[in-house]
């Protein structure tokens, strides 16, 4: 009966070791996004690339604070890019996430500029460019000063 509690004892902290390796297989990266005069933007699309990071780019959208959050990323060295409408975009490249630890990335974004798009339609008037009749009209008050 020891040899048995003495075996389980020891699957039991083979198990646990392999568990809390298992869970540092990976980082974070956070951080808020701000504009020039330091307030806070919220709802800023905030996407991340890698070679490392299996299934493709991740996305997420910043909260009410500009807060933005992105959990168990493989290690390696990651693409972050900023997008809000009325704001020129921001890439950063060469972001390190490194195992077990939090990546912070604060970002400024800047005001873009704004384009508007005119659109004019209209017809133009029919114009019959193969009659050469003309015509004069005359007021009346002209017609009967002259008689």
């Amino acid at each position: 009966m020891k040899v048995f509690r003495y075996v389980c004892l020891v699957m039991l902290a083979i198990a646990s070791a392999a568990t809390s390796v298992s869970a540092q297989q990976t980082g974070t990266l956070s951080g808020v996004v701000r504009d020039a005069q330091s307030a806070v933007l919220p709802g800023v699309t905030v996407s991340v690339s890698s070679p490392s990071l299996i299934g493709g780019a991740r996305t997420t959208v910043t909260g009410e604070t500009g807060n933005y959050q992105f959990t168990a990323l493989p290690p390696g060295e990651y693409t972050v890019t900023y997008d809000l409408s009325g704001f020129t975009p921001l890439k950063r490249d060469g972001v390190a996430v490194q195992v077990a630890r939090v990546t912070r990335l604060d970002v400024e974004l800047s005001v873009g500029a704004l384009q508007e798009t005119v659109t004019v339609s209209g017809e133009s008037p029919v114009v019959d460019t193969s009659s050469t009749v003309t015509q004069t009209r005359r007021a009346r008050a002209y017609a009967q000063s002259a008689r």
